[in-house]
């Protein structure tokens, strides 16, 4: 196989890292914003988006420096091996607990909408065993399967415009009435929200157009950002900010008024599209996860997709409670992005300040030879 064929370009990073943060979770996005920031939720979600435009604008320092390494190569470089591995560890956790959240997300909603006679260990099954055989097929697969469903999540969004018939613009006024405090305060908590865009520093030495890296990252980021913007403006333009807090999923609600010619309902389409996107989702992040565990322990990566099969089935199914799940992920995921920032920070200042170039393979682990 030609090694550029192996690499993947730069229009796939971008379907990958919007693939890998928009998903069916932030179909619920709107309730966390929304019961801090009232009517100016979006205005919160827009600020939020400085979490991914920083690790993107941080992760630049490295890429810069390393092109052909990544952050697991750089932390055992930096740490030794021992410390190394075990920030690469933590690290990779985080793609483990967001792969099992959406895992039980996605059973619990889908369930409720529509396939409400599939059993949630059934759906579990089937999402677990789905991002194992994804993930198996490698980078480059995953980027198509990233593309067809940022056309699908597209279609959704394009959609949604309909709702501007049936909503008010007095539920999202006044603007900036909420008061600057609840604002900032929601814009904390729709940051969590934005989490996996570290992606980028595990995939980045597999891009061809290396100079295209940064400039792609900040388009993505724009992009999710718009995405996750729309979605909770969209939400409280249709249903008001005191409807919005009182559903689980509010972006799905709006579905109920989509009305388009030859289409009876649309609530099922939208079902199906987003039961693709979820597969997308957790496929890339339990890609992640293997691809940092390979770096660890240097086991096969097809190898540890079946070890790490039973943990992205058997957890989930003990957040079938979707109150329960947000409570766990509540308390959990603020911890994920501290230790992130603290991390990708700590690593870009030792590239500034420490040269191991003599330490590092310029290609770090052979990317162009290995299968991605």
């Amino acid at each position: 196989m030609n090694k550029k064929s192996m690499l993947i370009s730069s229009s796939e990073l971008f379907f990958i890292l919007v693939g890998c943060i928009v998903g069916i979770s932030s179909t619920s996005l709107p309730v966390d914003v929304v019961s801090i920031a009232k009517q100016d939720g979006w205005i919160s979600t827009i600020i939020g988006g400085i979490y991914p435009l920083y690790i993107v604008l941080i992760g630049g320092i490295i890429i810069k420096k390393y092109p052909n390494s990544n952050i697991m190569n750089l932390s055992k470089a930096y740490f030794g091996k021992i410390i190394g591995n075990i920030l690469n560890l933590l690290f990779m956790l985080q793609f483990l607990f967001y792969g099992v959240l959406v895992i039980s997300s996605s059973s619990n909603q889908l369930r409720a909408y529509s396939i409400y006679f599939i059993p949630h260990f059934k759906m579990v099954m089937i999402l677990a065993i789905v991002a194992c055989y994804a993930s198996i097929k490698g980078l480059k697969v995953l980027c198509r399967f990233a593309g067809i469903t940022f056309f699908l999540l597209c279609l959704i969004i394009v959609a949604s415009t309909v709702t501007f018939k049936s909503g008010s613009i007095l539920n999202v006024k006044p603007f900036f009435g909420a008061g600057v405090p609840n604002i900032l305060e929601g814009s904390i908590k729709s940051a969590f929200s934005y989490g996996n865009m570290e992606l980028l520093l595990i995939i980045y030495p597999y891009v061809q157009q290396k100079k295209a890296i940064l400039k792609t990252a900040l388009i993505s980021t724009l992009v999710i950002v718009f995405c996750y913007s729309w979605i909770v403006f969209t939400s409280i333009y249709f249903s008001g900010p005191d409807l919005v807090v009182k559903q689980l999923w509010p972006f799905s609600f709006v579905a109920e008024s989509f009305k388009i010619p030859v289409v009876n309902n649309f609530r099922f389409i939208e079902m199906v599209i987003w039961i693709i996107i979820a597969y997308k989702t957790v496929s890339i992040e339990f890609y992640a996860s293997t691809k940092i565990l390979n770096s660890i322990t240097k086991i096969k990566r097809k190898t540890i997709c079946f070890l790490l099969l039973p943990i992205i089935f058997i957890i989930p199914l003990f957040m079938e409670n979707e109150v329960i799940r947000r409570e766990i992920a509540g308390k959990v995921i603020p911890w994920i992005t501290l230790f992130n920032i603290s991390y990708v920070t700590i690593i870009a200042l030792l590239t500034l300040l420490i040269d191991k170039k003599k330490l590092i393979n310029k290609k770090g682990e052979k990317p162009i030879n290995e299968k991605i």
